[in-house]
């Protein structure tokens, strides 16, 4: 019998019973101690002294007025005050002996201490939601017993609602004191406040205050832009009049608590309710909490509203005040949403916090000057924040800056303190999201590192882009790391969005709707990263490519590099033309995919290209650098024009520096050559540009050779031969795909004949798709040893898999040999076997008996309904028109089971036609009768078949199948009780009848009975007939309405494992596999489910969404295809959002819009209206 959960109320007196049985035992210890030293007494008194001092928290210094609805009142402003860390040095004078006494005394105190003022500490988990209530007080100021009476009221009232909640002995005097005291207790919340004279909890009489400060695991510090720019007052007046505290506190503390445990649909509704319900409550905190659940679900517009309703922007600057936090947050919701109105939120925040600082707005202000290329003030607005109170994505905004002003040292020393913050912030969300914001957070650093290496390797420019345009900045082996750090950061994204939407997946099959959002805009964040990462790995393989099909020096092969005189790219292209499709507003991605096809030798594509993004950003240089090379071959001097005119755009634009002082030298214009390398080798400093300059003056003619020299007399001091060597080095870990073959090929050549070798090669060729010669290996090793029973089992496996069944087949004969021989002996066993559900064996005993009387079509019947049983109803055809061939073989019976057959083919009308023949060669008797019934019903004619049924129990009022399908009939007519009925009386007629069994089951699953009931009636189905899958998915059915997801999957497997086909099966597993985050089993499922039965929409949508998941959105589409196409019209919405996704990733954008389109017009008013309008905005169609 499982164990009764405790209830709140008696965790804490269970937990109280434990603190007192410590704090007992340790007294005891103390006394033993103290009797044993008797001058010990003294020094324990000044022991105790000291512990009381070290226990002690200084105030906090820094006060600010918090203005909530006309009401003043004073709040901490200031970070958490440290511990003090010094301790008493008394203990020096005594003698030895003492010390180790007094110290023992001492951590017996400090334990005990610690236990009676820290119990959450010990007791309570980090991640629980804990709320202390203080005592409140009358109208006077003064703490009463009605005060404390209504605390502890309020206190029973959580813990009866689920929270954790203890009562304080005093009214903090402050909000600083009421921090202070949830400190020390490990609380997030602390109530307090006015108790009307003569009021009551339950009554409009109290005034509440709340503090309201997080001290565990907090789950938005997962979310991607949150930490470090967001901000939450931490004092709240809760309104302005008198409330109905026992009403209004519980709900509102226990959505606290769920938004702090990643709960969000239970916080945005309860939250909701409460605004709605009670319009006296404060709106500040609600509105703040909902505006960031929306925020975090991608929802701008209605974040920002939230806010507003607030009405931070309302408020006249005076006395700083908290009310400043919620204008910052207001305009960093604003300014992801790229309005103006951003800046008029931040001018509020910094009006409204008067001289107090703000680290998150200086974030915010930074981030907007780093989208102005203000590195430099952004650098400057970050440092005023101390570099030990800045959370990681702080710091990694700091380290743009120092990227973007050159400033490399700062950068690098940036990076190794957030390395060290990693982990500290990942422990400070829920466990669910510990790995991925992990994950998160090395990604962006592990691509800042990336950064930071190339720009040391560029010459200290934070313009990779240009740098990698000009194909001559890089050698391979500076291309080399950074590359493969790419690719791994590319992939760490990549799981990570699949991370964010098996999430959103598994909180969809919950229907938490919130949960998914947030989760899908993770996703979202995590793919906008990957597509940065990719075009810089993009640009990186241009390089490389520049360098596998030429193998000129930089300085020399520039203008071959665009000439299109290459080996075309086609990967190349092909992924930059993919990333150009999902954003054809983006310029880089446009400009890469036309230097790709420049490469490509497809000019005029190119050209086309490089005029399309000229027409949406012709401010930048990079558009006009591309015709220029576009031009070069049939137009030079139209390509200087547009090298001109990309200098002009932008005069530090290097590579048109570049290309024109290439193009002078090849049109022997010496002097303006020099002049271009000259300004690169100033401007730019790099090592390439230095030696193309020196390249230069020696090509001009003997008067250069004396500045060349001089040029180049500092890098040889620098001895420059490594970047040569390591140019070997890049083809290899460019990814040589002839070299990659090569070791494998080494490999098997030093082992050919050891037994792992060959099993290890056999798994790599399984793995390329070389089955035939693994399974050749797999037979070597089963031959070197033939006494290997698993190597059996393993051939017997693929035997299976391939159709081959010999194995098996000779099980069945030992199990079979105990039996007879006899004809009719062998049938009835066959019989028994297969209502037992052992097809196999039966199917060997009715061969057994048609090999001993092959004139009897009864050994063929069989076999055909063994056929039938196991869902190969062809098969069964064919036995049965074999026992229809045999003499005495067209009977009644033979019919009945063509009419069968028919009807597992899904043909009713030919069934109804073999039953037919079958009343016709048996008039009055009921089987005839109850196959047209049962083929009636296979059409959809319920009322029909139910007529039929009637007539059978008419007929013959002992069929217990007429009483059976009587049930199924009044199941389809949803009379549960009837059905209940007819089920139990066919069960009275045949005790084991493992179908009445199982339709007994679905009516006390439906309401006529236990879930206990309907678990024991499956119990007896399945005793009856083992193989019964489709009792096991019943009983998983109820598992999961009980709550039992483990017993569910459990009952799932049972039946696939005894009908490889049971789609329902694998379809319902897989919502469980879903649920649990395990996408890729859960995958498997959904494709077996749509292998086994092709019309079934909800598989399919579901399939879709782990495809898309997973990155596959061109299969995700189909799915959504199918899932669409098998539904009723317009009855799918989250199916039409989806299939959006799906195409927007594909970069088809049109019907991407249609697709969202479509699911906002089916899902009007509904969550997923809100996705859809969102997409449709992002869109901008």
């Amino acid at each position: 019998m499982p164990r009764r959960r405790l209830s709140a109320s008696e965790l804490n007196f269970e937990v109280d019973m434990i603190v007192l049985l410590v704090v007992l035992a340790l007294a005891v210890l103390l006394l033993v101690v103290l009797a044993r030293y008797p001058w010990a007494r003294d020094y324990a008194r000044q022991a105790l002294q000291q512990a009381l001092r070290l226990i002690r928290r200084p105030a906090p210094s820094e006060k600010v007025t918090v203005v909530q609805d006309g009401e003043s009142f004073e709040a901490n402003f200031a970070p958490r005050a440290a511990l003090p860390s010094s301790a008493g040095a008394r203990t020096s004078r005594l003698p030895a002996i003492s010390q180790r006494t007094l110290m023992l005394v001492g951590l017996a105190l400090a334990l005990v201490l610690g236990i009676v003022l820290f119990p959450r500490s010990f007791f309570v988990p980090r991640d629980q939601f804990t709320v202390i209530v203080a005592p409140f007080a009358s109208p006077a100021g003064q703490v009463d017993e009605a005060g404390r009476a209504a605390a502890r009221e309020l206190v029973a009232e959580l813990q009866r609602q689920g929270l954790a909640a203890s009562a304080a002995a005093d009214a903090p005097a402050s909000v600083a004191d009421a921090e202070t005291k949830m400190r020390q207790a490990g609380a997030d919340a602390m109530l307090y406040g006015t108790l009307a004279d003569g009021g009551t909890l339950d009554q409009p009489s109290l005034m509440p205050m709340l503090v309201y400060v997080p001290s565990g695991m907090y789950a938005p510090n997962a979310w991607g832009g949150y930490s470090g720019r967001f901000a939450m007052p931490h004092a709240y007046s809760l309104s302005a009049a008198p409330i109905n505290g026992k009403v209004i506190l519980p709900p509102l503390l226990r959505a606290l608590g769920a938004y702090g445990a990643g709960q969000y649909d239970i916080a945005y509704a309860d939250l909701g309710t409460l605004l709605n319900d009670y319009p006296e409550l404060a709106q500040p905190l609600p509105r703040a909490v909902r505006g960031n659940i929306l925020w975090a679900t991608g929802n701008m517009a209605a974040a920002a509203d939230e806010y507003r309703r607030t009405g931070v922007l309302d408020m006249a600057p005076g006395q700083p005040s908290e009310m400043a936090l919620l204008a910052n947050n207001l305009g960093a919701i604003l300014q992801d949403a790229r309005a103006a109105e951003a800046d008029q939120a931040f001018a509020q925040a910094q009006a409204l916090l008067g001289p107090q600082d703000l680290a998150e707005l200086r974030r915010n202000r930074a981030i907007a000057m780093l989208a102005q290329q203000r590195y430099a003030d952004a650098a400057a607005e970050l440092e005023q924040v101390p570099l030990a109170s800045m959370s990681v994505e702080t710091e990694q905004a700091l380290i743009d800056a120092y990227l973007g002003a050159k400033r490399l040292d700062d950068a690098e020393r940036t990076l190794q303190d957030a390395d060290l913050k990693v982990r500290a912030e990942a422990q400070a969300t829920i466990d669910q999201y510990h790995d991925l914001l992990s994950q998160r957070l090395r990604a962006g650093l592990a691509a800042q590192r990336v950064r930071l290496a190339l720009s040391r390797s560029v010459g200290s420019n934070d313009q990779l882009l240009w740098e990698l345009l000009t194909g001559q900045a890089l050698s391979r082996s500076e291309v080399d790391g950074p590359h493969q750090q790419i690719a791994d950061t590319i992939d760490q994204l990549a799981d990570l969005a699949r991370s964010w939407q098996g999430l959103a997946v598994s909180a969809d099959v919950s229907g938490h709707v919130y949960q998914s959002q947030v989760a899908n805009q993770q996703a979202r964040l995590a793919d906008a990263a990957r597509f940065e990462q990719r075009k810089l790995l993009a640009a990186l393989d241009l390089e490389l490519d520049r360098e596998r099909n030429g193998g000129e020096k930089a300085m020399d092969g520039l203008a071959s590099f665009f000439s299109g005189q290459r080996a075309t790219t086609t990967k190349i292209e092909r992924e930059m033309g993919e990333l150009f499709q999902q954003a054809p507003q983006d310029a880089e991605a446009g400009v890469l995919l036309g230097f790709s096809q420049l490469l490509a030798g497809k000019r005029d594509l190119a050209r086309q290209t490089f005029e399309q993004v000229n027409g949406f950003a012709a401010s930048r240089p990079e558009p006009a650098f591309g015709l220029a090379q576009a031009a070069l071959e049939t137009d030079r001097q139209q390509a200087k024009a547009y090298l001109g005119e990309a200098i002009s755009r932008d005069p530090l634009f290097y590579p048109a520096h570049s290309q024109l002082a290439l193009l002078a030298e090849q049109d022997g214009d010496w002097q303006t050559a020099i002049a271009q390398r000259r300004w690169l080798a100033e401007q730019r400093g790099s090592t390439q540009d230095t030696l193309s300059l020196a390249a230069t003056l020696q090509r001009s003619g003997a008067g250069g050779y004396a500045d060349a020299e001089q040029v180049l007399l500092p890098l040889a001091n620098q001895n420059n031969l490594d970047a040569l060597k390591q140019l070997s080095d890049l083809y290899i870990a460019a990814g040589n795909l002839s070299a990659a073959q090569s070791a494998l090929e080494r490999a098997s050549t030093i082992a050919p004949n050891d037994a792992m070798v060959a099993y290890q090669l056999g798994l790599v060729c399984k793995q390329q798709g070389q089955s035939d010669l693994a399974r050749q290996q797999f037979e070597h090793a089963v031959a070197l040893d033939g006494s290997l029973p698993q190597a059996r089992v393993e051939l017997g496996q693929i035997y299976a898999t391939n159709g081959e069944f010999d194995r098996a087949a000779k099980q069945y004969d030992v199990a079979l040999r105990s039996g007879t021989h006899d004809a009719a002996a062998l049938q009835e066993i066959g019989r028994v076997l297969l209502i037992a559900g052992e097809d196999a064996r039966a199917m060997d005993a009715y061969r057994k008996a048609a090999e001993l009387s092959p004139s009897d079509p009864g050994p063929r019947q069989g076999m055909a309904r063994v056929y039938l049983a196991q869902g190969d109803a062809k098969a069964a055809a064919r036995e049965a028109e074999r026992a229809a061939a045999l003499p005495g073989g067209s009977t009644a019976p033979t019919f009945a089971l063509l009419g069968d057959i028919s009807l597992a083919l899904g043909d009713p009308k030919g069934a109804t036609e073999h039953f037919t023949q079958a009343q016709q060669a048996a008039p009055g008797t009921s089987e005839p009768l109850l196959g047209l019934g049962r083929a009636a019903a296979a059409g959809g004619s319920w009322d029909v078949a139910q007529g039929y049924f009637t007539q059978v129990m008419g007929l013959d009022p002992q069929s217990a199948e007429a009483h059976f399908w009587d049930g199924e009939a009044k199941l389809q007519a949803r009379d549960i009780q009837a059905a209940k009925a007819a089920y139990e009386q066919a069960l009275a007629l045949r005790a084991n009848y493992p179908e009445a069994y199982y339709g007994l089951a679905k009516t006390q699953a439906a309401g006529a009975g236990t879930l206990a009931e309907a678990h024991a009636s499956v119990a007896k189905a399945v005793a009856l007939r083992r193989s019964y899958p489709e009792a096991y998915v019943l009983d998983g059915l109820v598992y999961e309405q009980e709550g039992d997801r483990d017993a569910a999957r459990e009952a799932y497997t049972k039946a696939i494992d005894f009908d490889r086909t049971a789609a329902e099966a694998y379809y319902r597993r897989a919502l469980l596999l879903i649920g649990d985050g395990s996408l890729a089993k859960a995958r498997g499922d959904l494709e077996a489910a749509v292998r086994y039965r092709s019309n079934f929409a909800e598989a399919h949508y579901w399939l879709g969404r782990s495809y898309l998941a997973d990155g596959q959105a061109s299969r995700a589409s189909q799915q959504f295809d199918l899932a669409l196409a098998q539904a009723p019209a317009g009855s799918y919405p989250e199916a039409q959002y989806y299939q959006g996704v799906a195409r927007e990733q594909q970069g088809d954008r049109a019907n991407a819009y249609l697709a969202y389109k479509s699911a906002l017009e089916q899902a009007a008013g509904s969550p997923w209206a809100a996705e859809a309008q969102a997409a449709l905005d992002r869109l901008g169609q």
